[in-house]
């Protein structure tokens, strides 16, 4: 662990805490903005305090992780340099005391994150849906993470969201067999699509970016279970001898997160190659996702909305028992560059989901694919080593797709014309210390009438908002 001086010496300069942006749910009353707190990353000061460096040294522009961040993952926690039983490097409680030997306690973090909304839309068009578009936000809430190594390439990782009933990671990770990087294994409650070039789990802006996701609207196509989530499965890595080259292959249950209580039936398997050169990082991933948790109901306008259950009542459509008969995939391709000042990136991703034929009775219910694509473009500047500045633009557009229903013995097709769901986000973030930040977020809503529409046929408002954020590490 030699280098370790130089490399503090060289990262004490990154304007990165240890903070981390989680989570994406819906809120009722207050814009109280966790759009930069949640689901979606795992940055924690455990590893900074254990092994006596900053947190920049694995966070450029946090939550994200530079090439030495993704090294030290892929490596079961470790430090190359500092393969775990080692002492060299490593903070320590009492003499001959480390924190990764049984001896020690787990290195336990806590993060408290939350804000609230300046200005923003309150409501749907029915006035009891709050903020629901594009996306979601929490109230204030705090995270717990343990995590860390057992032995040599033997580390584990658990982070628990306060006041949620089931975990939110909780996996095994065993690395380095077969030699330095070539295959590791995730066991457990893992995030899928986590080592991308460019990750919908670690977006530094925090807002649901369209280009993964679509967004809550049914009409703008966040239907079925696209990638980057919680599940529980495993999951098979690799970056052979440290190189250019890394891969991962997933498989989970499908039924997005740990302990989901709707439906546990379906699978989901995920294929990603990634290739970083200099300052560039690319990556491909495929995802496949077979689940059976969609129930479609009649809405005012006749056509039919969907939600999660498995009892049908008259003229609705369960999931099919027999199987799953709902099918996601995505296509995903990201492209990173980063510089000493600034970083650029790049998302495409082409999504499709289709349902099969679901029957009530004499009633039947069919649904064309549905075809999205999805586009994104950021740019962040680091002003200062207390300041960053970040913009992007995110669309995700629905082709045409139509309903086909059979009730009664009379049949009606209903056509759903193209949609299109945009946003800008601009954020100014300060860093008044390592472990704290400080950030404003204006999130510009540009999405066409189509995307904004509910099961009555009435538009959602156009969900501008202005957000206070804040985040502390301890």
């Amino acid at each position: 662990m030699g280098s370790i001086q130089g490399r503090v010496t060289t990262f004490i300069r990154c304007i990165n805490g240890c903070a981390g942006l989680r989570g994406f749910s819906l809120s009722a009353l207050v814009a109280i903005a966790l759009f930069a707190v949640p689901h979606r990353s795992e940055a924690i000061p455990a590893f900074a305090k254990k092994y006596n460096v900053p947190c920049g040294l694995c966070h450029t522009t946090w939550p994200r992780l530079n090439a030495e961040g993704y090294k030290f993952k892929v490596n079961a926690y470790q430090l190359p340099d500092s393969r775990d039983g080692a002492e060299t490097g490593k903070a320590s409680p009492a003499f001959d005391l480390h924190l990764d030997s049984g001896k020690a306690n787990p290195p336990l973090s806590l993060r408290l994150s939350g804000g609230f909304g300046a200005f923003g839309p309150k409501s749907g068009p029915d006035g009891a849906q709050a903020n629901v578009f594009p996306c979601c936000n929490n109230g204030n809430l705090m995270d717990l993470y343990a995590a860390g190594t057992i032995e040599k390439d033997i580390g584990y990782f658990a982070s628990y969201r306060m006041g949620k009933s089931d975990i939110d990671q909780g996996h095994l990770r065993i690395a380095n067999i077969f030699g330095p990087g070539y295959f590791g294994i995730d066991l457990g409650g893992i995030r899928t699509a986590d080592s991308d070039a460019v990750s919908p789990n670690r977006e530094w802006f925090g807002t649901a970016n369209p280009a993964f996701f679509g967004n809550s609207n049914s009409r703008a196509g966040d239907i079925g279970l696209p990638l980057g989530y919680t599940d529980t499965g495993f999951r098979i890595f690799g970056n052979p001898d440290y190189g250019p080259f890394s891969y991962d292959v997933e498989m989970v249950s499908g039924t997005r997160r740990v302990g989901q209580g709707v439906s546990t039936r379906g699978s989901a398997y995920s294929l990603m190659a990634r290739m970083d050169i200099g300052g560039f990082a690319g990556s491909f991933r495929y995802w496949d996702n077979k689940s059976g948790e969609l129930l479609f109901r009649p809405s005012v306008s006749g056509s039919y909305t969907y939600g999660l259950g498995q009892s049908a009542g008259a003229n609705e459509f369960a999931p099919d028992r027999m199987g799953p008969d709902e099918k996601t995939q995505d296509y995903l391709f990201a492209l990173n560059y980063r510089a000493d000042r600034w970083e650029l990136e790049t998302v495409y991703d082409m999504n499709n989901f289709s349902v099969g034929q679901r029957t009530n009775g004499a009633n039947s219910y069919s649904q064309s694919q549905m075809n999205r694509t999805g586009l994104a473009v950021a740019w962040i500047y680091r002003l200062s080593p207390f300041i960053n500045f970040g913009t992007r633009y995110g669309t995700s557009t629905v082709k045409d797709y139509s309903q086909t229903v059979t009730i009664g013995g009379t049949t009606s097709t209903y056509p759903f014309s193209s949609a299109t769901a945009s946003q800008f986000d601009m954020k100014l973030e300060f860093l008044p210390t390592q472990n704290s930040r400080i950030s404003l977020l204006w999130t510009l809503d540009n999405s066409n009438g189509q995307a904004r529409m509910n099961g009555a046929g009435t538009m959602y408002d156009l969900q501008s908002k202005l957000f206070l954020l804040w985040d502390w590490a301890i």
